[in-house]
């Protein structure tokens, strides 16, 4: 019983709280018509969300459940939880803190350098960014598939 208020509670609450702000923000950025023009900034707030969904989502269905039902190592399916662990790892662990630092830079670039206004069509720096950034993060998931079976 202590295990559950200590651990499963904040879990179970934080984790389903996260699931609902980060639809109802995905749906709030996704249907606005102020947004109609996807802008950069709300590029990578629109991808943030999705990697925070991902990861509430992870934690939601699959870690809380696992957690409360207290199943030991090998009544986990191993495949199902070692692809769960590399997304949770990759997307969301080393994605969200890239992107962040996008959002930085962006701000800085905004704040600092009103005036120069570049045409976003002609330059698809946010794309290639983002694109950049989901290679880097998904390069060590890669990696250690080749290198051990164990994860």
């Amino acid at each position: 019983m202590l295990k559950v208020l200590l651990y499963i509670a904040p879990l179970t609450i934080t984790s389903i709280t996260g699931v609902l702000v980060s639809a109802i923000f995905i749906l709030k950025l996704t249907f606005s018509p102020a947004t109609c023009q996807y802008q950069c900034f709300h590029k990578l707030c629109l991808v943030k969300t999705i990697s925070n969904l991902i990861g509430s989502s992870i934690f939601a269905f699959w870690v809380v459940p696992l957690s409360s039902l207290e199943l030991s190592q090998e009544d986990v399916p191993t495949l199902l939880n070692t692809v769960l662990s590399q997304i949770l790892r990759g997307y969301c662990f080393l994605f969200g803190p890239l992107i962040q630092n996008l959002m930085a830079v962006n701000r800085f670039v905004a704040l600092y350098f009103p005036v120069a206004k570049i045409q976003m069509n002609s330059y698809p720096i946010t794309n290639l960014a983002i694109i950049g950034c989901l290679l880097v993060s998904s390069a060590p998931a890669v990696i250690s598939i080749y290198i051990s079976n164990t994860f």
